[in-house]
């Protein structure tokens, strides 16, 4: 059996892999796919209001907004609002991906450090709350309330997109 090392005197310890990883870089590595979240929208909205196309995206609980980014990279008419309470990811997304968009990209994507639950113009083609981000509503009264406002913020040919569930085990079965 080995020793563990030790830290020479005086020297702090060095931070692991874990403690110098970029959190908002690993969440958007293992749990996003902006592509195929745009691509899922555009099919959705099809197939709901047939070969009109969805225009205006709001993106609740954004934090990097990567949906916002790649909505607006999607097509020269597309504009995007970001609507999260946390000003951390808000900022690191403003870094790292808003500052990958071209300036007319940029101009097209509006950023509101607020709560979801609030009314805000205009209107939504497409109101995405993604990654069991409502969830963390935890009375029906909150929910209720958010889904009220959220039906207030979508255009009258609107639809909204949610994850309910997800998961690897959630395709197996007796899980």
């Amino acid at each position: 059996m080995s020793k563990p090392k030790k830290d020479k005197p005086g020297k702090p310890p060095k931070p692991t892999l874990a403690e110098r990883a970029d959190k908002y870089a690993c969440y958007q590595k293992s749990v996003q796919e902006p592509e195929h979240e745009i691509t899922f929208f555009d099919q959705a909205y099809k197939d709901a209001f047939g070969n009109k196309k969805a225009v205006h995206l709001r993106e609740d609980f954004c934090g990097t907004f990567a949906v916002c980014c790649e909505w607006v990279k999607s097509s020269p008419r597309r504009t995007a609002l970001g609507v999260d309470l946390d000003p951390e990811p808000l900022s690191w997304g403003k870094a790292n991906n808003l500052a990958k968009l071209t300036e007319a990209q940029q101009k097209r994507i509006r950023l509101v450090e607020q709560d979801v639950r609030k009314r805000n113009r205009p209107q939504a083609d497409i109101l995405a709350a993604q990654n069991f981000s409502f969830w963390l509503f935890k009375t029906r009264e909150a929910v209720v309330e958010y889904f009220k406002v959220a039906r207030s913020n979508l255009a009258a040919q609107g639809l909204m997109v949610m994850d309910m569930m997800g998961g690897g085990e959630c395709y197996e079965e007796n899980h």
